[in-house]
């Protein structure tokens, strides 16, 4: 059974997309795999596209193409405002105004570009203890708002992360320290209270690992990840930075012309903590999951990478947006389409092979749950057949994978022939049922 995605052509075939690996709870395999939840529409702003998401005060807030909108919780839409450019935004919230990093503010019910002089151009910005902290674009300055007033920026309320002469890439708060993430380094700053400036560096707050995407950092399970400057992805542990990405995925990003562009963003799901590291021009989705360790990768139908581009949690559901349109919608495990598509859940064995010696195939079971089909629908697993390691593959009959009530239905494939070297692919693109995979068997000689 896989359990995770290790696609290294030059150590295991194996892949979960749109699947993840969980400890078992029927007893019949060590692991089981469970189909991602799918993605209910639930709202469109303008055309996209989708430039990020925000929750204050319990309201959910939007970006979408050169919109600001709010979203109320029966979905209904008000535009607030314009926002110039179509990027993705970093957003500081102080309870009252909420600060972007293009340089303008929501406050008192209207959208307005930030006067004030001296502010710089920015890259990323946060909130701590009543102030907007941000990081200059190109430098290694960063600075502060006046307390509660994200509109007003004091001449003298900055300071240089100066550990390593290397630029601010990326910001982020947690646990009231300011991380300050460099080309080379990451520096740590926290509020000390003192006058004018009230920021200083922690002791000991400087970390040998820089950052390569200002939008490559996120927070979840109460901890920093982000895609680190030798491309690994790493956990701040405290004041460690630990290494949670494998061989498999650090050898996928290793080839990718271009990794600046990385967005990362978290989510959580039936007690599985997320953390989710898109690549748009690689085309390339990677997803940590924090509960098992594991790494799976996402897609939407027809593309190499997941066109979704942030998540947050609010009304008591998980919601997403489009990268492409800016739509909104919701994770759900009733519903097993991407915003009305396919969503096509795919998993890859690992080799069957022994010592260069020719095995037959004689019988292959897959054991999961069936007997879930709406009324007269019938829905189906695909099999595929490599006998090259992966590279090219053949089509097997398809199976049922139980109608409605045949929860004893079993899913099986009888004489397939023989081979040295062979990789089993499965997948299920039916909106019909859940994905749950219990256990795999194979029988050769």
């Amino acid at each position: 059974m896989p359990i995770h995605s290790y696609n290294a052509p030059s150590r295991s075939p194996a892949r979960l997309v749109n699947v993840y690996a969980q400890a078992t709870v029927s007893g019949k395999g060590p692991v089981e795999l469970m189909g991602v939840p799918g993605i209910v529409a639930f709202a469109q702003l303008g055309t996209g596209p989708g430039r990020g998401l925000f929750v204050m005060r319990g309201s959910l807030y939007a970006v979408s193409g050169d919109g600001f909108y709010r979203i109320t919780e029966d979905g209904v839409v008000t535009r607030l405002g314009d926002l110039p450019g179509s990027g993705k935004l970093t957003f500081a919230g102080n309870g009252t105004e909420i600060v972007f990093d293009n340089k303008y503010i929501y406050t008192s019910g209207e959208v307005a570009p930030i006067t004030d002089e001296d502010l710089p151009a920015l890259t990323a910005v946060d909130y701590v203890d009543g102030y907007v902290v941000y990081a200059e674009s190109g430098t290694g300055r960063w600075g502060c708002s006046e307390l509660y007033n994200g509109a007003v920026y004091p001449p003298l309320n900055f300071a240089t992360a100066e550990s390593h002469p290397d630029d601010i890439v990326g910001l982020k708060v947690d646990h009231r320290q300011v991380l300050l993430f460099g080309q080379q380094t990451t520096e740590i700053w926290w509020n000390e209270g003192l006058s004018g400036f009230p920021f200083s560096r922690l002791s000991g707050g400087v970390l040998e690992y820089g950052c390569l995407a200002r939008l490559g950092i996120a927070k979840q399970d109460n901890s920093v990840f982000w895609l680190a400057h030798d491309r690994t992805i790493r956990r701040l542990a405290e004041q460690t930075p630990v290494r949670v990405s494998q061989h498999g995925v650090e050898e996928k990003i290793a080839s990718y012309s271009r990794v600046d562009d990385c967005e990362a963003f978290p989510f959580t799901w039936n007690g599985h903590l997320f953390v989710v590291f898109r690549f748009p021009e690689a085309g390339a989705t990677w997803v940590f999951d924090i509960t098992t360790n594991e790494w799976h990768e996402r897609s939407t139908y027809g593309q190499s990478h997941w066109l979704i581009s942030d998540s947050v949690e609010c009304f008591g559901r998980v919601f997403v947006q489009s990268s492409v349109t800016g739509a909104i919608g919701y994770l759900s495990d009733t519903n097993y389409t991407e915003f009305g598509g396919i969503l096509r859940r795919e998993w890859t064995y690992p080799q069957v092979y022994e010592t260069n010696r020719r095995l037959f195939h004689s019988q292959l079971e897959l054991v999961a749950r069936t007997g879930d089909a709406p009324s007269n629908q019938v829905p189906h697993v695909l099999l595929e057949v490599s006998n090259d390691g992966g590279n090219t593959w053949a089509s097997m009959p398809a199976r049922e994978l139980g109608r409605t009530g045949q929860y004893a239905h079993r899913v099986r494939w009888n004489r397939l022939g023989s081979a040295v070297d062979r990789v089993y692919r499965m997948s299920v693109d039916d909106a019909l049922v859940p994905v749950r995979v219990l256990d795999t068997t194979l029988e050769v000689r």
